[in-house]
């Protein structure tokens, strides 16, 4: 017996695999890379030094110190870097200052600009979409400060300035998180094994 086969695990990743009888055993070999990559969301791990609680503060003091009428703060959290990739905008400041529906955005940081989603649920909203794009290619890691400040805000264009404000200056990209191993191991598995039963032992 020969040939290749799919197996869906539950968390929806797809493995191929190919059969190989041997004896009475019928092997399962996975040959190749790890199961579907998009099955499994994008997770990250930080590789920074651990921040001290003055470093979280002065982060904060100094976003504070610079923060405007028509700007709001958000200090990271691991939802909005690591892994989900959404952030919750204070739905004071939405109210007064975004349009009650979802619609896209632009997040700048001095010449460079991002388009996001902004995403309404009728009690507040977030940043979702570009919003992973804008966390990787500044490196934003929990704890570190936002502030966003409103540049142009219409019902068909806004625009928010965003000035980051780093728990640690030294930049150091977090790394991405292995999805797919074997539990207890570390280790993916790659061989599976079943039982073969003739007829006669049915």
């Amino acid at each position: 017996m020969a040939g290749t086969v799919a197996l869906r695990g539950p968390s929806g990743i797809v493995w191929s695999v190919r059969l190989v009888a041997n004896g009475d055993m019928l092997l399962l070999k996975h040959e190749g890379k790890r199961g579907s990559r998009g099955s499994y969301p994008l997770q990250l791990k930080s590789q920074r030094r651990e921040v001290t609680v003055e470093e979280k503060q002065r982060a904060q003091e100094m976003a504070v110190a610079t923060s405007s009428e028509n700007s709001f703060i958000v200090v990271m959290r691991a939802s909005h870097v690591y892994k989900g990739f959404f952030m919750s905008i204070p739905s004071d400041w939405a109210k007064v200052y975004l349009p009650n529906k979802s619609h896209d955005l632009e997040l700048r940081v001095k010449d460079n600009a991002w388009k996001a989603k902004y995403h309404y649920k009728g009690y507040g909203g977030g940043l979702t979409g570009g919003w992973k794009d804008f966390v990787l290619q500044n490196f934003l890691e929990e704890f570190d400060v936002c502030l966003f400040d409103l540049v142009r805000g219409t019902q068909d264009t806004v625009i928010l300035d965003v000035q980051i404000f780093r728990v640690v200056e030294e930049v150091i990209p977090p790394s991405q998180v292995a999805q797919g191993s074997s539990r207890g191991t570390g280790k993916r598995a790659t061989k599976f094994v079943l039982d073969l039963f003739s007829e006669e032992d049915v």
